[in-house]
């Protein structure tokens, strides 16, 4: 190939890179045309194209910045579509570099190349660290107190898979449950209500992240949040093998009596001395929340 025809095509091959990696940006989808783009430029070479994509994570002592950051990542992909070397291009703030490469040496591609063979290639990733909205600080806010006051990570990184309670190999059993208590502040008032938890049963059999998803009355939130956060499981297994399990439970309070309802007091499979009565059909029909409002389910 002449000269100067090879300088265009390398070029063209710079370009065609350089709209790639603006494309690989957290949450966006870089489009097929982009590839075809890339192989008119440059005929029989395909780049690699992330198919399992990492969200990076802010380091923890800088949570609460206000502005997005973005980090320039260079990084080689192998045949087999791994990420074998990162190495730092540019960053508006240095504390985020480690965490943009860490997160990038999880990620997947289809591997690039080169006249219908699989070719490792290097490529230009930015990667956006987008700011926290002040209802994210809030929530941050919200759950780093409770993590200090249940003296615990009770919000946290999950670690290992995770997998519903329904694939379990036997149905989660409690080791421990705590009394609910009714909140002090409201026991003149007569309130009653329902809240509904969904949270992570870990390996160990401690509730992580646990997340309202429906309530009657917001003043049993945060008393049904702590009290999940003292449940204790056995450990969940899927296939013989100690797993993150997702469950969901009710938490029903009345001045006369409150309780934990979930799936496996109603079949009744853990065979424990619980500190609370027995929970019946009438109990539950009993809990009039119509005076606080319908129950609210999403």
């Amino acid at each position: 190939m002449p000269r100067n025809n090879q300088f265009l095509s390398n070029r063209a091959l710079n370009r065609a890179f350089a709209l790639l990696a603006f494309s690989i940006i957290i949450g966006a989808n870089p489009p097929c045309a982009l590839a075809q783009g890339f192989a008119s430029l440059n005929k029989g070479v395909r780049p690699p194209l992330p198919i399992n994509r990492i969200k990076p994570q802010a380091p923890d002592d800088v949570k609460d910045f206000t502005e997005d950051v973005m980090v320039e990542v260079y990084c080689w992909v192998d045949e087999e579509g791994k990420v074998t070397q990162t190495e730092l291009k540019s960053t508006e703030r240095p504390e985020f570099t480690e965490a943009a490469m860490d997160a990038l040496k999880q990620w997947q591609f289809r591997p690039g190349s080169r006249e219908g063979e699989p070719s490792a290639m290097k490529i230009v990733v930015p990667l956006k660290f987008k700011a926290p909205s002040p209802e994210e600080i809030q929530i941050l806010a919200y759950q780093t107190r409770i993590n200090e006051e249940m003296g615990r990570d009770v919000y946290t990184e999950m670690k290992g898979s995770l997998v519903l309670e329904r694939m379990l190999s036997a149905p989660l059993k409690f080791r421990k449950r705590p009394r609910l208590r009714y909140p002090d502040s409201l026991k003149r008032s007569g309130k009653e209500g329902i809240v509904k938890i969904t949270y992570v049963v870990t390996p160990e059999g401690k509730v992580i992240n646990p997340r309202v998803i429906g309530y009657s009355d917001p003043v049993f939130q945060e008393a049904s949040i702590k009290t999940a956060a003292r449940l204790d499981y056995r450990p969940p297994k899927h296939n013989g093998r100690p797993v993150n399990a997702t469950t969901t439970t009710q938490f029903v309070f009345s001045p006369k009596r409150t309780f934990i309802f979930d799936e496996a007091t109603q079949r009744k499979a853990a065979q424990i001395e619980y500190d609370q009565p027995e929970i019946t059909q009438e109990d539950l029909d009993s809990i009039d929340s119509g005076e606080s409002g319908s129950y609210s389910d999403f």
